[in-house]
């Protein structure tokens, strides 16, 4: 008896070390959003009922409060990105609708999840639950790189429509050249495949926002997943080939304007010239 007695206490004390110093009792890690993990321990007791019920009570409470931030966490980027597509100028009124009505849902499935998550009373039905929070709602696998590139096409109509009031400038300028005598070829042909950079520009920019803008997540569908996956690495391609796009029609725009900067300066000379001369 008294044997077991001292095994008992040798148990208990070792056990007290264990958990003052933090060293991990059997427990399975979930993964988080890939970097941060949350400890969920066993539900057996150890030493005894009572210290059994206060050791799992113990871990429910740092896995809720693990869960509970990696929600808030969740629920500030999303917040951040209604705004950034609240303030979206170029996207239409139902693609914005949609962007904004699926945030919401994640949101408002977010606060269920919590509300459960807070009210879970055994560690097996936290890991299920905390499981989820990447799972079931990809917030950052999915809708937060999702609404990145719907803000990235955005900003590309825009300069979709800025360099195209540039490009009336310069066709005006081409024209007035033209009109003058003046041997606009290079101009012209610049000025063509200028337009059909932006036309171009505007094209991808408007399929990408079309492909990805009614993606949700898949819930533990790998099916849908990796059609999701395939869905954002193409849009994500699209948004380069404008990007590209922009680099050609900015080159394009500066032979137009070297081009009429050189006929400018041909003009002033054969001016100054015949001021010089014609009256002698």
């Amino acid at each position: 008896m008294k044997n077991i007695k001292m095994n008992s206490l040798v148990a208990t004390v070792v056990l007290g070390i264990s958990l003052a110093s933090g060293i991990a009792l059997p427990a399975f890690a979930l993964t988080l959003n890939g970097s941060a993990s949350l400890q969920v321990g066993a539900s057996s007791s150890l030493g005894g009922g009572g210290l059994g019920v206060n050791v799992q009570a113990s871990l429910l409470v740092r896995g809720k409060d693990r869960a509970d931030q990696e929600i808030e966490r969740r629920d500030k980027a999303l917040a951040a990105l209604s705004a950034r597509i609240d303030s979206m100028q170029r996207i239409s009124a139902d693609q914005k609708t949609t962007l904004t009505s699926t945030i919401q849902a994640q949101i408002n499935e977010l606060a269920t999840l919590k509300a459960k998550i807070d009210a879970d009373t055994d560690t097996m039905t936290l890991r299920t639950d905390v499981l989820s929070i990447t799972k079931a709602y990809r917030i950052f696998a999915l809708v937060i790189p999702q609404g990145a590139l719907i803000a990235a096409a955005d900003r590309e109509e825009a300069i979709v429509d800025t360099m195209t009031t540039l490009g009336v400038k310069l066709q005006a300028r081409i024209a007035a050249d033209q009109a003058a005598g003046k041997d606009v070829t290079a101009e012209q042909t610049a000025y063509a495949d200028f337009q059909a950079k932006l036309a171009d520009a505007k094209v991808q920019a408007q399929a990408s926002i079309t492909e990805v803008s009614g993606l949700t997540p898949d819930n533990g569908d790998q099916t849908k997943f990796q059609a999701n996956r395939t869905a954002m690495k193409d849009a994500r391609s699209k948004i380069q080939a404008a990007q590209q796009d922009f680099v050609a029609a900015r080159k394009d725009a500066e032979t137009i304007v070297k081009g009429l900067r050189v006929s400018a300066h041909a003009s002033s000379t054969v001016e100054a010239s015949t001021t010089e001369h014609g009256g002698n």
